[in-house]
């Protein structure tokens, strides 16, 4: 599998609107890989997982043909991770590499395109260029070349998933937008036949204790995190793990955070990286 990042910022995005913190205005110097979109990435070209508002300037910026993506799939749905009228854009286009979409999520993503889209979300339900897949926890759904299993999130008040995406042999756990997991999930974890290849996961608070806020992970916690999945066999030492969705009051430079996720063997992920594993 192919991942192209297109985002590693947290809601507020960094340099984050309106503010001149300390770590927002170092941004603004230092540019280049400090600059962060919200949180989103595409993976094989064809499956998208979060639909924010910087969608459009992501494919401008990374060249990247949305129309030729198949899948969409979304973790929950807050703002930062389901923009409702971005989805109007699919009916406004013409001559598109693919012509119907899968979007993919639990029941709660199509109610919240339904109460604030809901006369353009129906029409594009009916005309067969939007497909919901519902998923449920725990279930494996297999979309074209994926097979994709969703586990409980510990955010936005339970309606939220991470997920195990696999493809032709290779898997990775999308670990973004959570806290501690629950244990049910470390449980699931224990029964799957092949560790992760690769983790993406959430790093929200820096090198501030979780904690403090909730709903998310600092480096701390998610090395935790990856220490209990290591108990359940679903992680190795041969595991790529990489950290993103960084807020930006708790975010120094690209650098700096380099240097303090070497100490739990993390990648840092930035826009524009590309990973295949």
């Amino acid at each position: 599998m192919k991942i192209k990042v297109l985002g590693t910022a947290a809601a507020e995005g960094v340099p984050a609107m309106f503010c001149n913190c300390e770590n927002c205005t170092l941004a603004r110097e230092l540019k280049g890989k400090n600059f962060r979109a919200r949180t989103q990435n595409l993976i094989d070209g064809d499956l998208l997982v979060d639909f924010n508002e910087d969608t459009y300037l992501n494919g401008q910026r990374f060249g990247i043909d949305l129309s030729a993506v198949k899948h969409i799939l979304i973790t929950h749905a807050h703002e930062d991770h389901l923009s409702c009228y971005g989805f109007d854009c699919i009916n406004a286009a013409v001559n598109r590499t693919v012509e119907k979409v899968n979007l993919l999520g639990g029941e709660y993503i199509l109610e919240e395109l339904i109460r604030v889209r809901e006369k353009s979300t129906k029409g594009l339900l009916e005309s067969g260029k939007l497909n919901f897949i519902p998923l449920e926890k725990f279930k494996t759904t297999v979309v074209g070349e994926y097979s994709i299993t969703p586990m409980q999130a510990n955010h936005a008040g339970g309606k939220a998933f991470v997920y195990i995406i696999e493809k032709a042999g290779k898997s990775m756990l999308y670990c973004l937008d959570t806290g501690k997991l629950p244990e049910e999930d470390f449980e699931f974890m224990k029964t799957l036949k092949k560790p992760f290849d690769f983790v993406l996961i959430d790093c929200t608070y820096g090198r501030v204790p979780a904690d403090k806020y909730g709903g998310h992970l600092s480096l701390y916690d998610g090395a935790n995190q990856i220490k209990l999945m290591k108990e359940t066999g679903a992680v190795t030492d041969k595991t790529r793990v990489m950290v993103t969705h960084f807020a930006h009051w708790h975010i120094p430079s690209h650098q700096a955070m380099e240097e303090m996720a070497s100490e739990f063997n993390f990648e840092v992920a930035y826009d524009g990286a590309e990973i295949e594993f």
